[in-house]
């Protein structure tokens, strides 16, 4: 291909994408030295960003919030731009411009901790049904922002967070979001911007930027890439813990045992659901020592001061009791009680399974000999 001919269809091209973005973006005239390379990455962004059927302003402002994440400042200042009018929000000639206020109430929101993290993915699970893409900065949008940031800094985070964004908008919609690239473009054009910082700032985005301080302040300030990357790994880290009490607890209420977890002060801090099962117990009379409730009157003194001997030497327990079934009718168990220490040797809970030993025909009011 001859220059002329190189030429022509470069400038093609730039049109093309200025008709689609109503600016053209330096980012799509980088990398001149390698024909074909950038027209390749405007097709990626027409099939995962501008041609998604998710809402444009969602998408727009989505763009606009992960890129809060990038070190080098390119995209989110041009995709600011975008969402306030210079330009087309998601390439829709159609979307409604936003205002600065709008703009830097999005970038300014505190980033989440892990904590808030954890509890963004619990809401989004608690969805009944999946819901529409939400309005913009409602409640719903925010909590979806933050699951996906987990899911865009962290791609092999948790399986938690992935099903609570299906449970909070769908197959079809988180298709269109994770797994139909929406995500893997702005990873791409973060990476892109990272290995082309020459890329400059256009001039409609230099001009509003000198009109606005604060907002200039905002874009360019990276202090949000390094804060966020460590918040995601350690919610990344907590959900991934939250998973494991799920499956602990999931194993422990399918062994036939009844067990129980004691503080040092003697008093329940938790059951598995086959302690309920049994007794019949509320888990409001689980609180301090009313699962003692459930033990024999004749057995709780005996089972006190073996409790609190146990606890003070820090010795295993194993002592045959009776427990109350939720009929009324009393039947017999082997208690065992494993301490468990922190890392000083200190005692910080005991560990205890009741097996039931009622067995061989024997009347539950009356101790059974073990059979052979």
């Amino acid at each position: 291909m001859n220059d002329i001919a190189a030429n022509h269809q470069r400038a093609a091209f730039r049109a093309n994408v200025a008709d689609r973005f109503g600016v053209l973006p330096n980012f799509f005239c980088s990398a001149s030295a390698a024909p074909g390379l950038i027209e390749g990455l405007w097709d990626f962004a027409q099939s995962a960003y501008l041609d998604s059927p998710l809402p444009s302003l969602f998408k727009e402002r989505l763009f606009v919030h992960l890129s809060r994440f990038c070190p080098v400042r390119y995209c989110i200042v041009r995709h600011v731009g975008f969402l306030i009018g210079a330009g087309r929000p998601a390439g829709d000639a159609t979307g409604p411009a936003g205002t600065v206020a709008e703009v830097l109430s999005l970038l300014q929101r505190p980033v989440p901790n892990s904590a808030a993290f954890d509890r963004a993915v619990s809401r989004l699970l608690d969805h009944p049904v999946p819901e529409e893409i939400p309005a913009s900065a409602t409640p719903f949008e925010y909590e979806l922002f933050d699951v996906l940031t987990i899911l865009f800094l962290d791609p092999l985070a948790s399986g938690r967070a992935r099903e609570a964004m299906r449970a909070a908008v769908g197959e079809t919609n988180f298709e269109y979001l994770i797994a139909f690239a929406f995500l893997a473009f702005i990873r791409a054009a973060h990476y892109w911007t990272e290995t082309h910082p020459d890329i400059e700032y256009e001039p409609d985005m230099l001009q509003l930027m000198e009109r606005h301080e604060e907002l200039a302040r905002v874009l360019l300030d990276p202090a949000d890439a390094d804060q966020t990357r460590g918040a995601s790994e350690r919610a990344t880290a907590l959900i991934a813990l939250r998973e494991s009490e799920e499956r602990f607890r999931a194993v422990v209420d399918l062994v036939p045992d009844l067990l129980w977890r004691i503080a040092p002060s003697a008093t329940v801090v938790w059951h598995n659901d086959r302690w309920h099962d049994y007794t019949g117990q509320a888990s409001h009379a689980d609180t301090g020592r009313g699962w003692m409730d459930a033990m024999h009157p004749e057995d709780r003194d005996e089972l006190t001061r073996a409790l609190e001997d146990g606890l003070n030497v820090g010795s295993r327990y194993r002592q045959e009791h009776r427990i109350r079934r939720y009929d009324g009718a009393f039947r017999w168990f082997l208690l065992r009680g494993e301490p468990v220490r922190d890392q000083a040797g200190r005692i910080v809970e005991w560990f205890v399974a009741a097996t039931d030993i009622n067995v061989c025909g024997r009347d539950g009011h009356q101790r059974p000999e073990m059979c052979s």
